[in-house]
């Protein structure tokens, strides 16, 4: 399943307890999920007030959905130019968008990692 799972996006709490989605790029690693985030944003608070999120997983254009609910915890993790998974996966993407690996980092530095606490499919 790690090698599958593509595109995603995380429903992370709002104003009372409205989810709001927000697409993601995230590696797998030691069976948590590690993703981005640019710095002093409203999906930061939120997450730092609580950090209940679920994310939905794609893995064949829409015809295999997991959905993993877990708990994510702020700032845990080294910056996106030090996680070797990380630029495997998305740094193509991240020249094809005009950036270097450095830009990038310095425009989502904070790190956030959900540890799953739940997974349904469907």
């Amino acid at each position: 399943m790690k090698t599958r799972l593509a595109a995603s996006r995380v429903f992370i709490p709002g104003r009372a307890d409205y989810r709001t989605s927000s697409p993601v790029w995230f590696v797998l690693e030691d069976g948590e999920f590690l993703a981005y985030s640019p710095a002093d944003t409203a999906r930061v608070r939120n997450l730092e007030t609580n950090p209940s999120v679920s994310l939905n997983l794609d893995s064949n254009a829409g015809a295999d959905v997991v959905i993993a609910e877990g708990l994510a915890r702020v700032g845990e993790g080294p910056p996106s130019t030090e996680h070797t998974a990380y630029q495997a996966k998305y740094l193509d993407q991240i020249e094809q968008m005009g950036y270097t690996a450095e830009a990038f980092a310095a425009g989502y530095p904070v790190p956030i990692r959900i540890e799953p606490t739940r997974w349904r499919s469907h």
